[in-house]
């Protein structure tokens, strides 16, 4: 066996990650959920931790989630959308 034709003539090596398309779909998905979540989260956090007599106001903190959620909310459902997309490429290449 020569070393350049390994991997034509054991193509199911244990060590070796399987990652396809199917796979690389559903973890870009998986991101974008992520940071979307952490897109909202960080609205209505804030930037830094702040004292108490500079602290943001209940409608200050509304207004920046309102504005931050049409963003973070587009980015959820093209993570969700990612996911399944990735989910039927796997399903489609198991079967065939």
């Amino acid at each position: 066996m020569s070393p350049r034709n390994w991997e034509t003539e054991q193509p199911d090596s244990p060590w070796r990650l399987r990652f396809g398309r199917g796979h690389a779909l559903i973890a870009f998905g998986l991101a974008l959920i992520v940071a979307a979540t952490l897109y909202v989260a960080t609205a209505g956090y804030g930037d830094r931790v702040r004292e108490l007599p500079e602290r943001r106001s209940y409608n200050q903190v509304k207004q920046s989630l309102h504005s931050a959620w049409p963003a973070g909310m587009c980015l959820c459902v093209s993570g969700v959308f990612f996911c399944v997309w990735g989910g039927r490429v796997l399903k489609r290449a198991k079967s065939a």
